[in-house]
C-alpha cells in the first residue's frame, strides 16, 4: 500500500532550479490550451487566501486538521512552525496546494523478512539512464507507481528530482517484452521531507509575472514557496488463507536498491509524460 501527502512545490537557487521552474511553467501552459484545455491536475486540492481573513497560515492550519487521514501523513514535517514563518513574510496572496492520495498495489507478494514484491504492468529503457523504469498498476485504473532506479547514475539533488524524473520518462521507450515480472523490495519504507521555505529567484521572469504592477499595487512581484511531502509504502495487508499467495519470490524480479524514485503517473495528463509526484529514496 503506498500513501503520499504533499503540499506546495518548487525550486531553490542552485543552478538545477531554473529548468525546473521552466519546466513547471511549461506544464501549467500545457493544462490550460490545446485541446484537453483548462484541466485541473488529477488529486490535487486548491485552497486560496488573500487579505487579512484568511491568511497564508491559516491556509495551513485548516489543511492539517482536516481529517481523512492528511493530518497522519503530515507528522514530523515541521508544520507547526509553518503558519508563523509563512506570516511573518506577510504575503498579499497564498496559495496551498495538497496531493494526498491511498493506493493498493494490484499484485504483491509478501516475503519474508518484511521483503515484498510487485508485479510490474509494462517497462522502458532510456538512452539516457541506465537502469530500466518500471511501471506498477495500482487499485485505480488510471494511476500508476513509476518506480526510477538511480543506481549506477548521478543521482539529481532533490530541487532537480522532478524536472529529471520527467526527462528521464519523455526519453523512455516501451519494452516489448520486459526482461523482469515484478519489483522486489526489501522492506517497507517512509520518506518525509520536513516543511522549508524559500523565495523564487527573479520570480517575475521565471514565472512570467506581470512586468509592472497595477497602479496602487504594491506586489513586488516576488514569490516564496513552501513545500513539505511524505511517502509511506509496503506490501498492505496481508490476505488471509490460500487467497494469500504461497509468498514465493518471483524468478524474474529486480531487485530494487537505493536510490531510486517513485513517481505517480496519472493517464489524465498522460499527454505531459510528466509525474505527479517524484520522491527520491535514499
Amino acid at each position: 500500500q503506498q500513501a503520499e501527502s504533499a503540499g506546495g512545490g518548487g525550486s531553490s537557487s542552485s543552478s538545477s532550479s531554473g529548468s525546473s521552474t521552466k519546466l513547471a511553467v511549461s506544464l501549467a501552459k500545457a493544462l490550460e490550451v490545446g485541446e484537453k484545455r483548462c484541466r485541473a491536475v488529477p488529486g490535487v486540492l486548491l485552497d486560496a487566501a488573500a487579505g487579512s481573513v484568511w491568511d497564508a497560515g491559516d491556509l495551513v492550519r485548516r489543511s492539517v486538521s482536516s481529517g481523512g487521514g492528511y493530518a497522519d501523513g503530515v507528522v514530523g514535517l515541521g508544520l507547526e512552525g509553518l503558519p508563523a514563518s509563512l506570516e511573518a513574510l506577510a504575503p498579499q496572496e497564498a496559495v496551498l496546494g495538497r496531493l494526498f492520495v491511498t493506493l493498493d498495489w494490484l499484485g504483491v507478494t509478501q516475503l519474508g523478512g518484511g521483503a515484498f514484491e510487485v508485479l510490474v504492468h509494462a517497462a522502458g529503457a532510456c538512452n539516457r539512464h541506465p537502469s530500466p523504469v518500471f511501471y506498477v498498476a495500482t487499485s485505480e485504473d488510471d494511476t500508476f507507481v513509476v518506480i526510477i532506479p538511480w543506481v549506477g547514475a548521478e543521482v539529481p539533488a532533490e530541487e532537480a528530482l522532478f524536472a529529471a524524473c520527467t526527462e528521464v520518462l519523455r526519453t523512455t521507450q516501451p519494452m516489448t517484452k520486459p526482461p523482469y515480472q515484478a519489483l522486489r523490495f526489501d522492506a517497507p519504507f517512509d520518506v518525509r521531507y520536513a516543511a522549508r521555505t524559500f523565495e523564487i529567484p527573479d520570480s517575475a521572469t521565471q514565472l512570467e509575472l506581470p512586468a509592472a504592477p497595477l497602479p496602487g499595487d504594491t506586489n513586488t512581484g516576488t514569490v516564496h514557496l513552501a513545500e513539505f511531502s511524505s511517502l509511506v509504502v509496503g506490501p498492505g495487508r496481508a490476505t488471509p488463507g490460500r487467497l494469500g499467495g504461497n509468498g514465493v519470490a518471483t524468478t524474474a524480479a529486480f531487485a530494487v536498491q537505493r536510490p531510486f524514485a517513485v513517481c505517480l503517473f496519472h493517464t489524465d495528463i498522460d499527454d505531459l509524460n510528466a509525474p505527479l509526484s517524484a520522491t527520491l529514496v535514499s
